[in-house]
């Protein structure tokens, strides 16, 4: 699946579509919130908030209410116990098809990740999965694709027995689905976009911030864009942006020459793990000769995977580690233990790389068929294979045209417009340098587009938040305070100072006192 998840999860759903819906009064009619014993405890007592949970009740179909198909979404609000007749949304994790972290087992950490946040704003924060993915009903999850995704791990297929495997797997996923009465077509952002506003007025608040990270942050822009007048502030942490690109070859190879050139510049990286470019490229042609097989565990039940790591495997598995910060600045660690036959370091980099891949938590059904209906049919899906085929380092992307264009196809769920991206509520948009999924150039004009303030991080991977929140919650909350007020410049670049300093992995060395050299003068 990796050539058509490539193109998916870069675009993290990029050019979602939709009319501006007429959302009904909610908490009448349509749609219902129930309270609901929470099913985690969060320890926020130093923050004094109350943590309340919820279930929201909505139509499958907006446009066609049937009370015998509802949406069931988990609803966490934290309580600041202020006058504040806004709060803070969280609009679902990334993907699409991602959670947010509201399951028994994540969901008191993703609580308090949140609670410094709610606390310094001054307003509520409600956190909430979309509709199909985390905790949400119904689940909106393929068996089919986890089985072919095995399939695709121990195999070196062609482009066309590729596309035929995966296209083969939607269809019979598609055919299950539709058999028990899911509206395909009803899991999008449109849809997203009316359960929100729903909750808005069952929550009784007059507007929200929109608080929201990859897929989360394009949701948030087409509520901004649906429901204007509700919106009081976006904070957008790598979004998708209305009208990117799809896929970007052309991108992701910037990305990894500019990481390696960070290697370059430091010294201890290239003291000890010189041209991690050059052992790339070696490992690629190694493994063009003969894959590498490796055994993983399975994220389900810790069973056995096999994996054959061939050029368009380990070029995949690098772009997957670069989302994440610190697992980026291993990379160079991993290639040249790598090409000097030391395969530990990749082992570990491809069972990280499986259990996303296999993730129980992740809808890959949602994951495939929204960006089939709301951004492939706009993509430029020629200009991409056109740019995997001029890069040896983009490779992973050959095919994505045939492949994605098959897939979408078996999932057969129509097409959505995509909305504009315009000014409007005051917007703060985070981006990472190193991000492989969303391109910078694009950020940027969405940022211009949408007057908003935007700060880019060096050595930073996708999810900026995630790598640096201890010191960007603190500009976060000060932001969703007083959107109209100016940032502290001099928190923002002590920030950034954090990101640039961020190190390799590298060799320890030994020491000797001569080799620590004189002490530093101390000056007063």
């Amino acid at each position: 699946m990796r050539r058509f998840a490539l193109g998916v999860v870069a675009a993290l759903a990029l050019a979602c579509g939709a009319e501006k819906p007429s959302a009904p009064a909610a908490g009448v009619g349509a749609a219902r919130l129930t309270t609901r014993p929470c099913w985690f405890e969060a320890d926020v007592a130093n923050y004094d908030l109350e943590v309340e949970c919820a279930e929201l009740r909505v139509p499958e179909r907006w446009d066609a209410p049937d009370p015998a198909r509802e949406v069931r979404i988990p609803v966490v609000t934290l309580r600041t116990g202020g006058d504040a007749r806004w709060a803070t949304l969280v609009p679902g994790g990334g993907g699409p098809g991602g959670s947010v972290g509201l399951e028994s087992d994540d969901a008191a950490t993703t609580v308090e990740n949140q609670a410094p946040i709610a606390a310094e704003s001054g307003g509520d924060l409600v956190i909430v999965d979309q509709r199909g993915a985390g905790l949400a009903t119904p689940a909106f999850r393929c068996d089919e694709l986890r089985d072919a995704t095995l399939r695709w791990l121990r195999s070196d297929l062609s482009i066309e027995e590729e596309a035929a495997l995966w296209s083969d797997a939607v269809q019979r996923c598609r055919a299950r689905l539709a058999g028990a009465g899911i509206a395909l077509d009803a899991y999008d952002a449109q849809s997203a976009v009316r359960d929100f506003e729903a909750l808005r007025g069952a929550l009784g608040y007059e507007q929200w911030n929109l608080f929201g990270t990859s897929y989360a942050g394009e949701l948030a822009l087409h509520y901004a864009s649906a429901v204007p007048t509700a919106v009081r502030a976006l904070v957008l942490d790598s979004p998708g942006v209305p009208g990117g690109s799809v896929v970007s070859p052309a991108w992701f190879a910037h990305v990894l020459e500019a990481l390696f050139a960070r290697c370059a510049a430091d010294p201890r990286c290239a003291r000890d793990l010189a041209s991690p470019g050059a052992a790339l490229d070696r490992l690629l042609r190694r493994f063009a000769e003969k894959p590498l097989e490796l055994t993983v565990s399975d994220p389900a039940g810790l069973s056995p995977v096999q994996i054959e790591v061939t050029p368009v495997k380990l070029l995949d598995m690098i772009f997957d580690a670069m989302y994440d910060t610190k697992r980026a600045h291993q990379l160079p660690l991993v290639l040249s233990a790598a090409d000097r036959g030391s395969y530990d370091w990749l082992h570990e980099l491809a069972r990280e790389y499986v259990w996303t891949l296999l993730d129980p938590r992740f809808s890959d059904a949602l994951l495939g068929a929204v960006p089939c209906r709301e951004s492939i049919p706009f993509a430029d899906l020629a200009r991409a294979e056109r740019e995997a085929s001029e890069r040896p380092w983009a490779r992973a992307f050959v095919g994505v045209e045939r492949v994605t264009t098959a897939v979408c196809r078996a999932w057969n769920v129509g097409r959505s417009e995509p909305v504009a991206v315009v000014a409007g509520p005051p917007a703060l948009v985070l981006a990472g340098q190193l991000d492989p999924v969303i391109a910078l150039p694009e950020v940027e004009q969405a940022a211009r587009s949408l007057r908003a303030q935007l700060i880019e991080f060096p050595a930073t991977g996708h999810s900026v938040d995630a790598s640096w929140w201890h010191c960007l919650d603190p500009l976060i909350a000060s932001f969703l305070a007083d959107p109209l007020a100016r940032l502290d410049d001099r928190a923002i670049e002590e920030c950034r100072s954090h990101a640039d300093e961020t190190e390799f992995s590298a060799l320890e060395r030994p020491e000797s006192l001569p080799d620590l050299g004189p002490k530093p003068s101390s000056t007063r």
